[in-house]
């Protein structure tokens, strides 16, 4: 059974969002990553995401780049962290990664490594049907994005079937309060936004409007800078700062 639903339950109580960090494996190596990922979960991280593409681009929020990890990997880094967390975790892949590898299989693999979600940034929802079956016949929910209110009414109809939490990702930020209230009418899930910069200021002003934030690269600057022994240290502060971030101000849902 998914973890996400219970998380979200739980933070809605305590006045908090979701502080969902991205973690791109491979960045700077395979066995780093196998290190953070259970670190960020204690330091704060209410979910995680961990995916092979190594940055989102600003105008989609689709991923982009690669680290040189495959989907194998990431599936075989979340088994290890499920064996010491409870922190929901999810996959982010790409559209065709997805199908070359096979959307039954990954969806039955996802539940064989103890994901909770698969995230597809760039798949249309016009598209989502039939992985949005297959991740249900495995118990994992599929976590949809919409980017403009023509994704509305299809999100109502695979909302039921997915599950998760909704990724409100609106090239004009200007339109971003408006779909995120229609979407969490429409989908009846938590709403989960991007926060580009990663700030602790933004992710408070984020926090405010939506059940969740996605830092799309906050971890980055610090994964690809910093030497090897001081790594984790400085990732458990950014996570911890932003974690705290979330907590800020009264929110408005």
């Amino acid at each position: 059974m998914s973890r996400i639903p219970g998380t979200f339950r739980r933070l809605n109580k305590a006045g908090e969002a979701a502080l969902v960090p991205y973690l791109p494996a491979g960045i700077p190596t395979l066995d780093v990553t196998r290190r953070l990922l259970p670190i960020i979960g204690r330091q704060g991280a209410d979910l995680i995401v961990i995916g092979s593409a190594s940055v989102f681009t600003s105008d989609a929020y689709s991923p982009a780049g690669h680290t040189g990890a495959i989907v194998a990997d990431c599936l075989s880094i979340a088994a290890e962290a499920r064996r010491s967390n409870e922190v929901p975790l999810v996959l982010l892949a790409p559209h065709a990664e997805i199908h070359a590898h096979g959307i039954a299989r990954l969806a039955s693999e996802c539940a064989a490594a103890g994901v909770d979600a698969l995230l597809v940034p760039d798949l249309p929802l016009a598209f989502a049907g039939p992985l949005a079956e297959a991740c249900r016949a495995a118990a994992v929910d599929l976590a949809l994005t919409v980017r403009e209110e023509g994704d509305l009414e299809r999100l109502a109809e695979l909302a039921p079937v997915a599950g998760g939490f909704v990724l409100c990702a609106a090239a004009d930020a200007s339109t971003l309060p408006s779909l995120v209230e229609h979407a969490r009418v429409r989908a009846e899930l938590p709403v989960v936004v991007p926060s580009p910069a990663g700030t602790p200021d933004e992710v408070a002003e984020l926090s405010r409007l939506a059940d969740g934030v996605l830092l799309q690269s906050a971890l980055l600057p610090v994964m690809e800078g910093a030497e090897e022994e001081d790594l984790m240290l400085d990732v458990s502060e950014v996570v911890r700062a932003l974690k705290e971030a979330t907590a800020k101000g009264a929110p408005t849902r």
